[in-house]
């Protein structure tokens, strides 16, 4: 019974070390104006959100590693970036182009 107690506490601390990460940031047009309802997609994870008002996103329980997002908002050309992110909260800011 006891290892059974620690095997699930082995894998639930393991979860959740593993899945702390989070990219945030702020996606604005050429001339700095935030974009409200630019969408953030993380196709690996099959995992996205849009911007609010001010042009602010935030994805949670990211796992570590290099991952591919795409950022796109109607009129705008569509711009993969890849980030790195270990154990981190990465504040990645976008300025789209028309």
């Amino acid at each position: 019974m006891k290892k059974i107690v620690f095997i699930c506490i082995m894998i639930f601390t393991y979860h959740n070390m593993n899945a702390q990460n989070s990219i945030s940031g702020i996606i604005r047009d050429q001339d700095s104006i935030p974009l409200p309802g630019a969408t953030i997609y993380i196709p690996d994870l099959n995992k996205g959100t849009a911007t609010n008002n001010d042009g602010e996103y935030r994805i949670t329980n990211l796992p570590n590693g290099k991952i591919s997002i795409q950022y796109s908002y109607i009129g705008y050309i569509n711009q993969v970036v890849t980030a790195e992110v270990n154990n981190e909260n990465k504040l990645l800011n976008i300025n789209k182009r028309g």
